[in-house]
């Protein structure tokens, strides 16, 4: 019975690792389309201030940017 319990708690770690893996390449990800984007079109002064208050664009920003 403990080793039913230890295989579940090893194979819940083991998803929850897998998980992080892929936020982490999906924040890259996100990351790389926003420089990719910046290069393509510089921000205004007004895009420069919203991302600094907040870690990511805003779907909301980056479509304003593209329809510029």
């Amino acid at each position: 019975m403990a080793e039913f319990y230890s295989l579940r708690l090893k194979e819940r770690k083991k998803k929850e690792i897998e998980e992080r893996k892929l936020l982490r390449q999906q924040r890259k990800e996100a990351e790389e389309f926003v420089f990719k984007l910046a290069e393509r079109s510089p921000l205004t002064i007004e895009h420069q201030d919203e991302f600094q208050c907040c870690d990511y664009p805003s779907e909301k920003i980056l479509k304003q940017i593209l329809q510029k």
